[in-house]
C-alpha cells in the first residue's frame, strides 16, 4: 500500500499500479491454476479493474451531475433559473452601493425581474452583472474623495501664539 501511494490512488485510473498487486495477482494465480503467472496474465486482471474504477467514476460523476444540474431537460432548465433568480437577488441587494443616478439600473421591481422567462432572464443577467461591478467602482472611487460634513463645520482648534522675542508683551527692555 505504501508503493499505491507513493505512485498515488489517482494512478489507478491511468494504469499505474504498483509492483505489489502483481506480486500477490502471481501468487494467486499459482495457487489456483497449473498456469505460471506472467506479464500477460496480469494484464487479464489489470484492465477489468481499470475499467471496474473507471465505471465507477462515471457513475459518481453522473449521480453528482444529476444532483447539482438534473436528470433531465426540464430540470436542468428549472435548475438553471433558479441560480439566475439568485444572481439576480445578489445584483439588487448591491443598489444601496450605487450611486443615485446609477440606481436606474435596477428601477424595476425585483419581482419582475424574477418572473422572467429563462433566456430572458440569462441575458438580463449577463447585461447588469458588468454594469453594476462598473457603477460600484465608480461609487467606490468617488465617495473615497469625500469627507463626512462633521469635518467641515467644526471650529478649527485655537492656536498658541508663537513665540516671537521682537513682539513678547512681558519684555520690559528698554532701547
Amino acid at each position: 500500500m505504501t508503493d499505491q501511494n507513493n505512485i498515488g490512488w489517482g494512478g489507478l485510473y491511468s494504469g499505474h499500479i504498483c509492483i505489489d498487486y502483481q506480486t500477490a495477482h502471481n501468487q494467486e494465480r499459482e495457487r489456483t491454476t497449473d498456469r505460471p503467472a506472467n506479464l500477460v496474465t496480469l494484464s487479464d486482471w489489470t484492465t477489468p479493474l481499470i475499467t471496474l474504477l473507471w465505471d465507477q467514476l462515471e457513475a459518481q460523476w453522473t449521480l453528482r451531475n444529476e444532483a447539482l444540474h438534473g436528470s433531465i431537460d426540464d430540470e436542468q432548465l428549472q435548475f438553471r433559473h433558479s441560480r439566475l433568480q439568485e444572481r439576480a437577488t445578489q445584483l439588487y441587494s448591491q443598489k444601496k452601493h450605487l450611486l443615485a443616478t446609477d440606481r436606474g439600473l435596477l428601477d424595476k421591481p425585483l419581482a419582475t425581474i424574477l418572473d422572467l422567462n429563462t433566456p430572458s432572464l440569462e441575458f438580463w443577467v449577463l447585461q447588469v452583472t458588468p454594469a453594476i461591478a462598473r457603477c460600484r467602482l465608480n461609487a467606490e472611487a468617488i465617495l473615497s474623495d469625500f469627507h463626512d460634513i462633521a469635518e467641515y463645520l467644526e471650529e478649527p482648534a485655537p492656536t498658541e501664539p508663537e513665540n516671537d522675542p521682537d513682539n513678547d508683551p512681558d519684555d520690559q527692555r528698554e532701547f
